[in-house]
């Protein structure tokens, strides 16, 4: 990500952001199941959704009478909402990247994704700049879920550690320096080159 579109710091807090379509494969159905199976007082659950249009894949359906939730439609101060959260899930099924993984973690926010052998999961450490659950387990997200929100300190250093993982591997000028200085490079010997024609 450049630094101009490098998402604010969140404030910290207990509530959980969940932001994708609501294409079936995103677990929007996962999400809510494990929230509403959390016990004891939880922490309110954020919904901010795309709605597909157009599309013959199947779709979750909102449901905004769930007791501790807030939904948000197309929410254009996405970044604000975020900002005001602390945990982010992620319950899409093999997701091949995860542009909204990496703003949550460039936020510093707790980042809770499933095990289950993508992108993140194969560069992300449990317990160390995530979480892990198992994928489509309700079940499991809740323990985790349950778990950081009686540890908030647990949840402020997995989200720093999120952070800095970003900082380090993901600002677009760090990122793409090897390319643009190779590009640089072979642009002088074509201008050397025709200068000398």
């Amino acid at each position: 990500m450049s630094s101009q579109s490098w998402p604010t710091a969140t404030a910290g807090g207990t509530d959980i952001l969940w932001a994708a379509s609501l294409l079936r494969w995103k677990g929007l159905d996962t999400m809510l199941a494990a929230h509403q199976q959390m016990r004891g007082e939880r922490p309110e659950l954020v919904v901010c959704y795309l709605q597909p249009k157009n599309s013959l894949q199947p779709c979750s359906r909102i449901a905004p009478e769930l007791p501790g939730t807030r939904w948000h439609a197309n929410p254009v101060n996405l970044d604000e909402i975020r900002s005001e959260c602390g945990i982010f899930v992620s319950t899409s099924q093999q997701e091949p990247f995860g542009l909204s993984i990496l703003e949550a973690m460039a936020a510093g926010l707790c980042v809770v994704i499933p095990a289950d052998g993508a992108w993140w999961d194969q560069r992300l450490h449990d317990g160390v700049e995530c979480c892990k659950y198992q994928p489509d387990d309700p079940d499991d997200l809740a323990r985790v879920l349950g778990t950081l929100n009686a540890m908030p300190d647990v949840v402020a250093t997995l989200g720093r550690n999120a952070q800095a993982h970003a900082a380090t591997y993901y600002k677009a000028a760090d990122t793409y320096q090897g390319i643009i200085d190779q590009w640089e490079a072979l642009l002088r010997r074509e201008s050397s080159s025709l200068c000398k024609a």
